[in-house]
Formats: structure tokens, C-alpha cells, sequence
């Protein structure tokens, strides 16, 4: 009809019908010319996740499904490229254009359409096929961005996938195409017009509308409630882990299905009904309560993924227009769950209110700490795929694995062929579809974080929680138990240990030993054959038993740890009476308030009693006994009577630690101590040949258990000579080791792997077994036991209220070290339940507290029943009678096992971060050269920071550890403001860290460096400005002029925010490379002054910079000190010289190590016109640094064609060059008649670009931004949460240097050298390359060495490939120069 209209005089000529007509032409042609436009917000966020990393598919979206049908695949590909042909979107390609990001819509860009024969192939192999085809990558700027594969299996059967990238669609653009796709085949099929409306195409009206409202007033509305919602709120949802977080997030997936049953489906949208909601909102509400429950948090965010149309005319436009919106997860106010539901859907409406605001600008607002290893601000993601559906087409099921429906789709009968999503932007996502009877959806979770197994189990537990929520909706949240019929404690999988009741003793049980326990060494190396320590045993319990000692009555026995204190403990266990040990070296509590709390009958002392002179101890109330005059007595020892205790009777008394409150005395019984040595005795067994090692004290319940378990089995215990609890001597605990011959080592991890790191540790070559416990073993351990030596390693899990044994797992030493080391599963007689807060069980997988049952359990605490009362219960909710709640916290895994995951109360939290301290001093823990360390927190509030103790392992090189390497894989929230070193770490005489002690030495050491530190004081109005503004940025009260910008928790957007801010205080240009040249204060007022004279002094008297500035500025001195011979390494390309600062931290400190920047970086300078000149240069600024002496020049990349051109003139003047070190430089073409053109190398698409250096070196500034941009990302200097107008800033200041670079290197002519190369191949490169490995050097060098480093031509200057860089650096010919 349009095409009869004709162009009127007047519009009043036309009728309304003509005018409606010709309005749709105009619009249509108005949206023909309309070709190219800026990018929206969501595209701008895909756009540079691409040019991070044009390989990544993360961003691929696609549809498979089976067809039944006869499949014309012409007919299927005309439909395809109609497709394309109405959709703007479908046929649009991307590029950076001098900085503007734009879209362009081409006239003409079809689909690329594949088919493939797979006769016979089966299911599996066509999933691998598709997954293949998923994870091929798009190309955003050539297209095109529409794909489809089609494998025929059969003249009725095919699979086919369509793929598109994320930037061109979203979901609800593939429901549109899909209806479209409908009518579009069979119509075609059948050779007649299809009957669809005229397309939309009005994408760049949204884009421009999106623009005008982040400008506009109606924004700030909606920025304020955004950020309203993110305030206060947990940014990191700390989900419990299957495998230690990676320190870069990869977006690997898998997924797994769910699928509701019909009747818990109707119950779902029955009670969204009832309460007035939209089924998602319940459903987004239990997943609310699921994470809620595995995190134990309270108030965090999840992603609710919004269509984006919040306006009428974008319902019809295929597009991107999907948005993220960070609900708030509020559990704190324990409302009922029907009251949840209630506020998750207002939260929903009010989002979807502000749902016009990116989520790429509310990341910018909160500006939550930079962390590479998760998404920022949001790590789940909650969508609803079918919340837009208008038709009842049920396509939203062929994305789901739960759904097999099949459908009529445009006469093709179609089901879908679900996948294994191979990819997720966050930790973990639920998607779910509501159109279908059943209601059904996914689980994708990442594989780096999650097994799949454990995953499984969160999707069943999800299914079976909602159920329960729902049923009990008007209970409060936190009331409503999991879905657990009956509590389901973890039982034992060894035998029982069945005890008659006159054997539950430790009489009884020691008795079984005494023909061969013999006890040796202690100071004063002594030695007691079984005959002999049987003697002495009688001789001193007839003693206690003439003083009147009965059961249940308390002998205390204050004594150094040694064979005096074994027969003193077999005395009293024969006398009958209960055991009170004490360690006399080192108490763990004051004497005089542990006599007036146990009251003993009698004490037995190898020294006089230290009572404090204000004690109200009455010592006539007990008999004291020095057991060396007892010992020594001549007389025959009398004969002992048999003394019975019954199983109930009181065995022995250990005090905790008391590290809050008051110290408690735990009472355990003879039954509970004879089930934890018979369970020893069955399955960790000794022999008369055994030979223990004693070196925990007594007076605790690991050490006294060492003690028991090797009395009671004949086996022979040894102590070193030297060494004790309090005191410990690794030397003489090695000699020990090795000389005695010891088969059993039984210590706590740290102090383990202090132990096994000892250089002499290799020649201990007769352990069998390594006994380890009481806090969590460092995931690297067994490996590290395993190159040395190869015993059974048993990780025993159990507080002294469980007589010293609840768990055990046999720890293999090939042991995953990403994975934590389990506590394993109860030990025969006990039981655990994993408890939440309300004590109600949890399910396998979920965190929560660990309560022991069973027949372990201590009587209580000594004097104390209102303590005893809070933690030894009988719940409701357990079937296994009493229980102890131990504190701690730890789970059930996919295995069956116990993870140990910390203590209930032992979590900090610093700047909304939940930090396990344990985790850091693991990382610390696996550098090789710490042999153990310590993390505590110092401050409070916002002061609040971490510091962190180490000991220098003993096999370390002599050079001082590097604090920056060990400190650069952790995210900087979680890196220690102060790292100190010492001989050996605190430890209570139980042989843990002693926590207070290392809180106090922290505060000191932080007070004595502030005090002693003038320096970190401005001295002028320039520095006090800048304090004022990092004070600002970074958040914090207090900052010093020395401090670094980066190590003070700067990230590289602070950065550049500061360098904006900063040059409109100052009304000068403050570049970003400035500040990563410059990285603190002190060091940035300087260089300022040097270019702008005045500055500083008087702001109104600035000047522009002379352009002479002193040519020494040109070298950053990251290491100036030391005596090796000094490395100078040239820029790269772009003048910028941060990719060298890991590799000068990962070399020794005595190592002097300077780069050279480039002129004009850091203000408009005149340039050097040549190579030769600029080399000229840089001679001038090396000899003002170091002026005589011997010296290696070297340069990265294109930087060392320029370090080439200054060894040579460095040469030509007299000065020792020992070394070039080019790392991957490559020789320009043309540059060298020395080497033949046909031997050229175009090593571009090597170092990732497509290009050669001649070829980028023929483009314009503007043409080679997009290198610029990856070249600046991969030094570090941007990254993907750089706001855009700050990257334009920044490339602008790089992109004139990277040009004028390019340009010279390519007038560049080499001429023959006769200084050594050393060439640092990386390993890792995307292309298989032709050509020698030197890259041809050796044509103009007389001698080449290349070596091999791992990474590629970027990655091999950053963490963690520049660990071993410096390893060769360090190892090379050069290196022992003086």
C-alpha cells in the first residue's frame, strides 16, 4: 500500500490512512540511513571484555535443539539471512573509532550458516560437536555475530545450534527471532511471502536515550537508590568452596538441572498468588534463604538479570537490552518467609523502577575493592527466563536441561538437546523457567570453585528448602529447620570398639603395655627398660595410696615434660584417682588459681610450688610429694594392690587454654579416654618397635594422648634433650629424629611443616607415621611430606571435650592442594552433626556448627555447671542423646568427609570483607621460603588492618625473602599492611600460636614505626594536598608521604580518578603514567615540581615545564641498592616502564635494577627525531645514575631494539657492557642487511596482534589506538573497570609516544654486535611460529643464549610467569659479577 502513495503537495491532501502510511515510510527510511551509533552502556562492558580478551566466548548465547523433522537446509538458511535482513542488530559489527565506541549496521551481512554429515554419531559425541562449536569465538569487529551449525543424522534428525554473540541479543531478542523464525521457514518453504509485521529497528534510539539519561537530573534518582541499596552490604558472598579460589575469575561452568515436581510447582504459584506476587519473587526469595544458609551471612546482594524494556516501543527491538540489578538480600530482621516474599517482590518492583541505570555505572558508584578472582559487587545471579513471554511457545525450555518437551516449531518438530553450559560470568547462577506444568531451570556454577557433585546436592537441597519454606511461610525464617526427618549424624566407618566395662578403663589399658614401654632422653638422658618404670610406677603409687587417694579425687602433677612426668601419670592412673597435669616450664594458668580451682588431695612437684605470696592457697589442705625423693628412695618398692576404677569414674582433668575468660577444667571419664585409645589401638597401630617422639606438652590433651596411646601399646616414648613444648629446639628435635630412629611424629601443622622444612629433615628416613591437629593442615603439606619422605599422614580432628580424638582421615600425600584437607569421618564410639544456629541438622554441604555425640564426651567442666550447661545439650532435634558444641564450624563434602572451615566467632571482617585469617597464612605458608606464619589484626573500626608474622624457612637463600612476591597473588584486601620476621612464632605450651602475644608484638611494631617514621609527613602545601586526596581516594585517616599508592590498596581506576583530580587542583596536566611511575607521594611532589617550577610554593605563580628537565628523571629506580653490576631496561613502546616493577620485586634485594621511561611521558616534551639520538639520551641519564663500572642493558619488547642502540654507545665510550637481555625483542623488518628478507619473521600475530611492526607502523596514531589499548591493559594500567572517560585520558597521554615509537624503530638500521645476548623466549604462544628461536640475533650477535620462560610476550612480566624470569636473571652468566 506504501508503495502507491505519492509524494503529496500537502499533507492535507492525504487521508488519515495515506498518512499513517507515509509516517511508516519515513521512519523506515530514517532508520535505513541511521548506520552508525554509539554503543550502549551494556555493549561498552562486552565491547572491552573482548578486547581483553578477543578469544573468550563468555559471551556467547545459544539455542540448540534436535529436530524430528525432514530439515531443508536452504530453506533454513534463506530464513536465517531474512532474519538478518529485518534485524538491524543481526547484521551489525563494532569498532573503536579514535575513541568513540560505535556500532555499525551493515547493508548486508549474512549469517554463517555450517552443515555437517554425522551419520551414526551418538548423543555424546554430538554434545562434544556442539560444545565445540559454542566455544568458537566471535569476531565483534569484521562479524558476523549470527551463526548456525547443523548436523544431519539422519534423513529425519538433525541437530542444529544457533550462536550469537551477547553484544547483538538477549534472551528475549531469540524468543522474537524464534516466533519470527515460525512463520519465516514454512512460508518459504512453501514459496509464499511471510506475514510479519515491518521490524523495529530502534536500537540506536535506546542507546541515545540511555546517553541523555545518565546526563540528565531523572538519573541522580536512580543513582541514589542504587547506591543506597549497595551501602553497608557484604560485596563478596563467601559461598563455601570446593576448591581454593583462583586468583583470576576463568568463567569455566557447568551446569545442573532443576526441575520442581508438578505439585510443589502448584504450590509455588499458589502462594505467589495468595500473597499478591509473581512466582519469581517466591522463587527468588528461597534462593535469598538458600545463599543466605551457605555463606552464614545475613546481608548481601544478588543479581536479578531485568529485561531492560522498561519502555513500550523497545518490546519489538532484538537487541542487547538486559541489565543486572543487585538485589539486597536482607536476612537480619528474621521475618517469616511469607513476609520475605513480601519485601523480595517490592525490592523486585523498585528495582525494575531504576532499572534504566547500567549496572556497569552502580559498580563505579559502590567502587567495591579490586579483585581479579570474582565479579565485582555481585557474585549470583538469579533470571527468569520467561518473564517477558507473551506467547506460549515454551522455547524458553531449550535452554533448560530439566525440560525434554517437544514442540511444533514452523512445521518442524523440535525437542530440546541440552548442554552443559560451558560458561558463567559469576560464581554461581540460577535460571529459572516458570511457563511449563513443571517448573524447571538451572544450577550453572563455576568449575573452579565447585565440583559437580556439590552442586548437585545445593540443587536438591534448594528443591527440598523451598518446599519446607513454603509449608511453614508464616514461621519465622530463621526457625524453619531444614528438610531433615531425623538429624543424620556422620557415623563411623571403622569397626566398633565394643569395651566390656572392666576394660573401659586406663588401668586396664595401660597394663596392656607395660612388658614394653620404655621411656628415654630428656635432659638429663634418661632411660627406663619396662622393668625398671614398672618399679618406679609401684613405688610411687603405694606412695599416693598410703596418703588415702580415692577415684574421683584429683592428684595434680606439676612437672617439666620428660620421663618423670610419664611414671608419674601411670601412678596416679593405678593409684585410681584422676590425673590434674600441669606443665611446670610453662603453666597454661596461673598455679595458684589452678590449686584453688581443682583442689587436689595431692600434688606431685619436681620443684618447689611458685605460689604467688597474695595466694589464699591453704597448702595443708593436700600432701606434696617430690617425686625425685620418692624415686631415689633404696628400699624395695612395696607391692601394689590392684585398684578397679569403674567406667564412669573420673579419669583426668586438662584445662583449655583459657584464651577467653575463665580457664575451664574438662572432666573426662575412663570410658570416654578408654573409646579414643581402643580406637587407636584398632586402627592407627603401634608396636614394641615403635618409637615416639614426645614433643607437645602434657598439659594439654594432644600431648597427654601421645603419652597414653604409646603406654598403652609397648611402644617406646623418647624425648630430645634440649628441646621443650614451651621452648623448642629444631635442631635437637632433628637430631632426635634421625639419631633415635623415630617412627612416630606427632605434632600441630604449623609447627609440622616447620619441622619438615628443616634442611636436615631429608635424612630422617625411619618415620612411619605423622600424627597432626588441632588447627587446619596447610593444603600443601602432604605433597611437601612426600617428596622427602612417605609416611602415613592422619589429620586428627577433636577438642579436649571429646577426650582428644573425634575424627580422623588418613591423609593422602598426593593430596589435590586445592582442596581443604578434610578432618575426616568419627572415629568408632563417636557421632557428628552439623548444627545451624538454632541447632536444627543441616544437609550435606551446608556450613555450620560441628557437634560431637557419643561416647568421648568429657563429664563437664570442673566447677563451672552454668558453662557446662551452654555446651553440653540434649536437643530436641538429635536422635544420638548429648552433645557437645564444639564452636567450630565445618561441613559434610561431596565425599562424605568433615571440613574443618574455621570457628564460629574466628572470622574478621576489614572494609566489608569477611576474612579467614587461616587462608592467608596458608598463602604465606606455601612460599618456600617461609617455614610457618602467623596473620592478626591490629586497630579497630576503619584502622583496622592485618599483619602478618613469618619465620624464614632454613633451607631459604641467604638473600632477605622478597615481602612483595609473597604478598602480589593476594588480593589486596587481603594483604598485610606489615610483615614482620622471626626466629620462631609464639606458642602456648600446647603448641599453638599464641594469638595475644603476637597482637601485642603487631601494636608495638606498628607504634614504633610510626613514631620513628618524621618522614611520612608532608612538608609542603603540594604534599599536604596530595595526602588530602589519597586520604580521599583510598579511604582512609591516616597516609604517609611514603607510602605506596598500590601496596596502600590502591587500583589502577583509583589511579586515574587521582591523576584527574589532582590536574584540576593543580590546573596542570597530571598524566596516569605519572603515578605508576611515581607511586608515592614524596617521589610524585618531586617530579611535579621538576616539570612545573613553583608549584608547590605559591599554585597562582605555575609555570609550564622547561622541557629540560634533568635528564636523571628519566630512570625509576626500583631497586638502587646493592653491588651486582646495575640493570638498566628500556620501555617499551607507548614509554610507559610499570611492566617492570614485578620483575624487579622478584629479584634479590641486593640486585640494583632501573628502567627508563620515555621523554614526553609525563608533559609535552620535544621528541628525540631517531633511535640513536633518543639512545644518546638515555646514555646521558644512565651515567648520571651510575658513571663508571660494569653494566646489562636490556628492554622488553620493542624496547630492547632501543637498549641495542645504548649498549652500543655505552660501549663506544668505554663503558663494560657484560650483557644485552632482550626479552622476546623482535628484529624489524628490513632493518639489517644481515638477514635475508625470505628469513624474515612476522612475529605480530605472536605477541597477538595480526600485524608487523612495519604495518602498524604505517598507521595512523588514531588507527593503532586498539594495540594501544590491549598494550596498556596488559601493562597494567587500565583495566575493565576504568571508566570510560579516564581511559580516553589516559590512552591520549600514551598514544602520541606509542606512534612516534613505532615509527622510529621501523627507521631503525642494526648494525653487527660483539656484546653477548642473553634472549628470553616465552614459551606460550597462540600461533606455531617458523624460524629460529633467537629470533635471528645470532646474525648480528657473536653469541646468543635463548632461554625459555613460561607465559607469552605480555604475560611473562606479570605474576606469576615473572617468578621464574627472575629465577634466570638471577642465574645467569652475569649474575656473579661483581
Amino acid at each position: 500500500m506504501s508503495e502507491s502513495i505519492p509524494q503529496p503537495l500537502s499533507l492535507a491532501d492525504l487521508s488519515p490512512s495515506e498518512k499513517r502510511e507515509l509516517l511508516k515510510r519515513l521512519l523506515r527510511d530514517k532508520a535505513k540511513a541511521v548506520t552508525r551509533f554509539c554503543m550502549s552502556a551494556q555493549q561498552q562492558g562486552l565491547w572491552h571484555a573482548y578486547r581483553r580478551d578477543p578469544d573468550s566466548t563468555a559471551y556467547n548465547v545459544f539455542l540448540p535443539s534436535r529436530i524430528r523433522s525432514r530439515l531443508d537446509v536452504e530453506t533454513l538458511t534463506k530464513t536465517m539471512n531474512r532474519l538478518a535482513e529485518r534485524h538491524h542488530s543481526l547484521r551489525t559489527t563494532f569498532l573503536d573509532r579514535d575513541g568513540v565506541l560505535e556500532q555499525t549496521v551493515h547493508a548486508s551481512l549474512p549469517p554463517e550458516i555450517r552443515t555437517e554429515l554425522a551419520i551414526g554419531a551418538s548423543d555424546e559425541e554430538l554434545r562434544h560437536r556442539v560444545l565445540e562449536e559454542v566455544r568458537r569465538p566471535f569476531d565483534l569487529e569484521n562479524g558476523p555475530l549470527l551463526r548456525l551449525s547443523v548436523w544431519h543424522t539422519g534423513d529425519m534428525e538433525s541437530v542444529v545450534v544457533a550462536t550469537a554473540h551477547h553484544i547483538v541479543t538477549d534472551f528475549w531478542s531469540l524468543m522474537l527471532i524464534l516466533e519470527e523464525l515460525q512463520e519465516i521457514y514454512p512460508s518459504l518453504l512453501v514459496g509464499r511471502s511471510p506475514r510479519l509485521a515491518e521490524p523495529i529497528n530502534n536500537y540506536s534510539h535506546f542507546a541515545r536515550k540511555q546517553s541523555e539519561f545518565l546526563e540528565s537530573d531523572e538519573c541522580i534518582g536512580s543513582r541514589d537508590y542504587w547506591q543506597s541499596q549497595t551501602a553497608g552490604v557484604d560485596t563478596a558472598l563467601e559461598l563455601p568452596l570446593d576448591f581454593a579460589r583462583p586468583s583470576k575469575f576463568s568463567g569455566q561452568a557447568r551446569s545442573t538441572a532443576i526441575r520442581f515436581e508438578k505439585k510443589t510447582s502448584s504450590t509455588i504459584r499458589g502462594f505467589a498468588k495468595k500473597c499478591g506476587v509473581t512466582t519469581n519473587a517466591v522463587l527468588l526469595a528461597a534462593v535469598q534463604v538458600l545463599l543466605g544458609r551457605y555463606s552464614r551471612q545475613e546481608n548481601f546482594l544478588i543479581g536479578l538479570s531485568s529485561s531492560g524494556r522498561s519502555e513500550r516501543q523497545f518490546e519489538n527491538t532484538v537487541g542487547y537490552f538486559s541489565n543486572v540489578l543487585p538485589m539486597r538480600a536482607d536476612l537480619s530482621e528474621d521475618r517469616s518467609f511469607g513476609e520475605l516474599v513480601q519485601q523480595t517482590a517490592s525490592n523486585m518492583l523498585l528495582g525494575l523502577d531504576h532499572e534504566r541505570y547500567p549496572f556497569s555505572e552502580m559498580v563505579k558508584d559502590a567502587n567495591p575493592p579490586r579483585d581479579t578472582s570474582r565479579a565485582p559487587l555481585v557474585q549470583s545471579l538469579c533470571t527468569f527466563e520467561n518473564s517477558h513471554l507473551k506467547s506460549k511457545s515454551n522455547h524458553a525450555a531449550f535452554l533448560m536441561p530439566s525440560q525434554t518437551t517437544s514442540v511444533e516449531m514452523g512445521g518442524l518438530q523440535q525437542q530440546p538437546f541440552p548442554i552443559s553450559h560451558p560458561t558463567c560470568h559469576y560464581d554461581i547462577e540460577f535460571v529459572f523457567d516458570t511457563a511449563a506444568e513443571r517448573i524447571g531451570g538451572m544450577v550453572c556454577y563455576c568449575t573452579d570453585l565447585f565440583r559437580d557433585d556439590s552442586m548437585r546436592r545445593l540443587r536438591d537441597n534448594f528443591q527440598r528448602l523451598t518446599l519446607t519454606l513454603l509449608q511453614q511461610s508464616e514461621n519465622r525464617v530463621s526457625s524453619i529447620a531444614w528438610p531433615i526427618q531425623k538429624a543424620q549424624p556422620v557415623v563411623p566407618v571403622d569397626a566398633p570398639v565394643d569395651l566390656p566395662s572392666d576394660r573401659a578403663t586406663l588401668g586396664f589399658l595401660l597394663e596392656a603395655g607395660s612388658d614394653t614401654a620404655n621411656l628415654l632422653g630428656g635432659p638429663t638422658d634418661c632411660q627406663y627398660s619396662p622393668r625398671h618404670f614398672r618399679r618406679l610406677c609401684n613405688r610411687l603409687t603405694a606412695k599416693l595410696l598410703s596418703l588415702g587417694v580415692q577415684a574421683n579425687q584429683h592428684v595434680a602433677v606439676v612437672m617439666a615434660s620428660g620421663p618423670l612426668f610419664a611414671i608419674a601419670l601411670r601412678a596416679v592412673v593405678q593409684s585410681g584417682a584422676a590425673i590434674v597435669p600441669l606443665d611446670a616450664d610453662h603453666p597454661s594458668l596461673e598455679i595458684s588459681s589452678w590449686l584453688a580451682d581443682t583442689q587436689p588431695v595431692v600434688v606431685i612437684t619436681d620443684r618447689p610450688l611458685d605460689l604467688d605470696g597474695t595466694s589464699n592457697v591453704d597448702e595443708s589442705n593436700f600432701e606434696t610429694i617430690d617425686i625425685r625423693s620418692v624415686l631415689s628412695e633404696s628400699e624395695h618398692a612395696p607391692a601394689v594392690p590392684d585398684i578397679s576404677n569403674a567406667p564412669n569414674d573420673l579419669a583426668y582433668v586438662i584445662y583449655t587454654s583459657g584464651s577467653t575468660g575463665r580457664p575451664k577444667g574438662v572432666m573426662i571419664e575412663h570410658a570416654a579416654i578408654a573409646n579414643t585409645l581402643s580406637w587407636r589401638r584398632q586402627n592407627v597401630p603401634l608396636t614394641s618397635k615403635d618409637r615416639v617422639i614426645s614433643l607437645l606438652s602434657h598439659q594439654f590433651d594432644a600431648g597427654l594422648g601421645i603419652l597414653l596411646t604409646a603406654l598403652h601399646q609397648g611402644a617406646t616414648i623418647i624425648w630430645p634433650r634440649r628441646s621443650s613444648p614451651s621452648v623448642p629446639d629444631l635442631d635437637d628435635i632433628i637430631d632426635t629424629l634421625v639419631d633415635q630412629r623415630i617412627t612416630v611424629l606427632a605434632a600441630n601443622p604449623s609447627f609440622l611443616r616447620v619441622i619438615v622444612s628443616h634442611p636436615r629433615f631429608s635424612r630422617v628416613q625411619t618415620l612411619k607415621q605423622i600424627w597432626t591437629g588441632g588447627e587446619p593442615m596447610p593444603t600443601d603439606l602432604p605433597r611437601l611430606l612426600r617428596e622427602i619422605s612417605n609416611p602415613s599422614l592422619w589429620n586428627f580432628y577433636g577438642p579436649t571435650e571429646a577426650a582428644i580424638e573425634a575424627t580422623a582421615y588418613q591423609t593422602p600425600l598426593n593430596h589435590d592442594p586445592r582442596k581443604p584437607v578434610p578432618i575426616g569421618t568419627p572415629i568408632s564410639g563417636s557421632e557428628i552433626v552439623i548444627l545451624d544456629d538454632p541447632f536444627n541438622p543441616v544437609p550435606d554441604g551446608v556450613v555450620g556448627q560441628i557437634a560431637i555425640c557419643g561416647k568421648g564426651l568429657a563429664r563437664g567442666y570442673l566447677n563451672q555447671p552454668s558453662e557446662t550447661a551452654k555446651v553440653f545439650r540434649s536437643l530436641d532435634s538429635l536422635n544420638a542423646g548429648r552433645a557437645y558444641l564444639t564452636g567450630d564450624l565445618g561441613r559434610v563434602n561431596a565425599d562424605g568427609l568433615i571440613e574443618f572451615l574455621g570457628r564460629v566467632d574466628d572470622q574478621v571482617k576489614l572494609r566489608g570483607y569477611r576474612i579467614e585469617l587461616a587462608e592467608i597464612e596458608n598463602h604465606l605458608r606455601n612460599d618456600p621460603a617461609v617455614a610457618d606464619a602467623a596473620v592478626c589484626v591490629v586497630g579497630e573500626h576503619d584502622r583496622a588492618v592485618l599483619a602478618a608474622f613469618i619465620v624464614i624457612s632454613q633451607q631459604a637463600d641467604s638473600e632477605p625473602v622478597n615481602i612483595d612476591r609473597l604478598l602480589t597473588d593476594l588480593p589486596r584486601f587481603k594483604r598485610p599492611a606489615q610483615v614482620n620476621s622471626l626466629d620462631q612464632l609464639p606458642r602456648n605450651a600446647n603448641g599453638k600460636v599464641d594469638r595475644k602475644s603476637l597482637v601485642k608484638m603487631a601494636e608495638r611494631s606498628w607504634e614504633s614505626h610510626a613514631e620513628s617514621n618524621d618522614s611520612g609527613l608532608p612538608i609542603d602545601s603540594l604534599e599536604s594536598l596530595m595526602v588530602d586526596r589519597w586520604k580521599e581516594i583510598l579511604e582512609r585517616d591516616d597516609v604517609r608521604v611514603d607510602e605506596d599508592f598500590f601496596d596502600a590498596g590502591g587500583s589502577s581506576l583509583q589511579a586515574a580518578i587521582l591523576a584527574s583530580k589532582l590536574s584540576d587542583d593543580l590546573g596542570v596536566r597530571v598524566p596516569v603514567a605519572l603515578l605508576f611511575d611515581q607511586t608515592d607521594i614524596r617521589g610524585l611532589a618531586l617530579r611535579l615540581r621538576e616539570l612545573h617550577r613553583g608549584l608547590g610554593a605559591d599554585r597562582s605563580t605555575l609555570r609550564s615545564p622547561s622541557g629540560s628537565s634533568d635528564r636523571a628523571s628519566l630512570i625509576m629506580a626500583w631497586q638502587p641498592l646493592g653491588d651486582r653490576p646495575p640493570i638498566f631496561m628500556v620501555h617499551p613502546p607507548g614509554g610507559i616502564v610499570v611492566c617492570y616493577r614485578d620483575l624487579s620485586k622478584q629479584l634479590p634485594v641486593d640486585q640494583p635494577f632501573y628502567a627508563i621511561r620515555s621523554r614526553g611521558l609525563h608533559g609535552d616534551e620535544k621528541l628525540p627525531e631517531t633511535v640513536e639520538t633518543m639512545a644518546a639520551e638515555y646514555v646521558e641519564a644512565i651515567e648520571q645514575i651510575d658513571a663508571h663500572g660494569a653494566l646489562i642493558v636490556g628492554g622488553w619488547s620493542l624496547g630492547g631494539l632501543i637498549a641495542v642502540e645504548v649498549a652500543k654507545q655505552l660501549q663506544a665510550k668505554g663503558r663494560h657492557v657484560i650483557r644485552l637481555i632482550l626479552l622476546d625483542t623482535s628484529i624489524p623488518a628490513g632493518s639489517t642487511d644481515l638477514i635475508a628478507p625470505a628469513d624474515e619473521q612476522n612475529v605480530g600475530r605472536e605477541y597477538g596482534i595480526d600485524l608487523s611492526l612495519e604495518q602498524l607502523g604505517q598507521l595512523s596514531p588514531a588507527e593503532q589506538l586498539p594495540f594501544l589499548w590491549e598494550h596498556a591493559k596488559k601493562l597494567g594500567v587500565l583495566d575493565e573497570n576504568v571508566p570510560e572517560e579516564i581511559v580516553q585520558k589516559t590512552l591520549s597521554d600514551m598514544q602520541r609516544l606509542f606512534h612516534h615509537h613505532v615509527q622510529l624503530a621501523n627507521h631503525y638500521r642494526l648494525a653487527p654486535l660483539t656484546i653477548p645476548i642473553d634472549f628470553y623466549r616465552p614459551l606460550d604462544i597462540p600461533v606455531e611460529t617458523v624460524g629460529p628461536l633467537d629470533r635471528g640475533w645470532s646474525k648480528l650477535a657473536t653469541h646468543v643464549d635463548v632461554i625459555k620462560v613460561p607465559g607469552h610476550h605480555h604475560s611473562m612480566l606479570s605474576q606469576p610467569h615473572v617468578a621464574e624470569l627472575a629465577k634466570q636473571l638471577v642465574q645467569s652468566k652475569w649474575a656473579v659479577v661483581r
